[in-house]
């Protein structure tokens, strides 16, 4: 949970082009994101839970890539098994 969040703080933000506020997000909770999209591994995702206009939750989704020839070689060994 993301908490202790002012409301809709007015945080500048440079740009090269030109200078924009922010208004849903602090910079510790812009912190927290590219932090938590820094740690994902080569899948996942990152969710950002909204609840009366305000920012609550964020929650990270790691995904591993599934190894087909890893459950070939189980499944070999479980029909073995059950020959027995």
């Amino acid at each position: 949970m993301v908490s202790g969040s002012p409301k809709k703080s007015q945080v500048p933000v440079e740009n090269t082009s030109h200078s924009e506020q922010l208004e849903m997000l602090t910079l510790q909770q812009i912190i927290m994101i590219d932090n938590l999209l820094k740690s994902l591994g080569q899948f996942g995702e990152v969710h950002l839970i909204v609840s009366h206009g305000e920012l609550r939750f964020i929650n990270k989704v790691e995904s591993y890539k599934f190894q087909r020839t890893n459950i070939d070689s189980r499944l070999g060994d479980l029909s073995s098994a059950n020959d027995t």
